[in-house]
């Protein structure tokens, strides 16, 4: 999976630099080419978990915002977010660690059970709050000093799960470019069959950004499988 260069035109249409015969960007429109649509946006959000995570090791501490933290719980958010229902087909964990020791599925549903039950919805016992009372001694005036919450956040990120979710999230990756490149092969292949003038026809390539308004739309999820 190469990054090219993007320019767009006047006229919304788009060139990508590195072909210099090149006379249009094709519109493509079939299971094959959503697959590798949802593919490239997969690959981008594994991209961004991984970068979290190896940022961790160079991010130094603050009183104030504990961005190690931060980075940790962005990089499990991403990268079970492959994995999830959303428009994309999702990645299959099954299929992917599969070839892989029976760890690596066990170190899946760990991650998975930590966004969905703590990080995300908090319905686990890993953050606990107690209500407590603090008892004076006996000749106080007040028997009760304060009553307060002791809280407790245990630590997710060690040495250990920042190894098995780097090792996850390098799996992930490799199997995404190979399904990519697999997929890429096969429209290549079709495409090649067609005539020039049929090829010639078909729409070209128009980016808008989307607004505002856009955040309410949802992607038709029955077109992606």
């Amino acid at each position: 999976m190469e990054n090219y260069g993007i320019r767009k035109a006047d006229d919304l249409s788009l060139h990508i630099e590195g072909f210099p015969d090149a006379v249009a960007v094709l519109q493509l429109d079939s299971e094959i080419a959503r697959r590798v649509c949802d593919l490239s946006l997969h690959r981008d959000d594994l991209d961004f978990a991984f970068g979290c995570l190896k940022a961790i090791n160079t991010t130094p501490d603050s009183d104030e915002v504990d961005f190690q933290q931060v980075l940790w719980r962005s990089a499990i958010f991403h990268f079970t977010k492959c994995f999830g229902a959303s428009a994309r087909f999702p990645l299959k964990a099954q299929t992917i660690y599969k070839p892989h020791p029976k760890e690596a599925m066990i170190a899946f549903r760990y991650f998975k059970n930590l966004r969905n039950n703590h990080f995300f919805h908090d319905q686990k016992f890993y953050n606990q709050s107690l209500p407590v009372a603090i008892l004076n001694k006996r000749e106080s005036a007040f028997k009760i000093a304060k009553v307060v919450s002791v809280s407790f956040h245990p630590q997710t990120l060690s040495n250990g799960e920042f190894g098995n979710l780097y090792k996850l999230i390098s799996i992930s990756i490799e199997w995404v470019e190979k399904e990519f490149d697999r997929n890429c092969d096969l429209l290549t292949e079709k495409l090649e069959s067609l005539p020039y003038e049929e090829l010639e026809q078909m729409p070209k390539v128009k980016y808008t950004a989307p607004s505002v308004d856009d955040l309410e739309k949802v992607r038709n999820k029955g077109r992606r499988r």
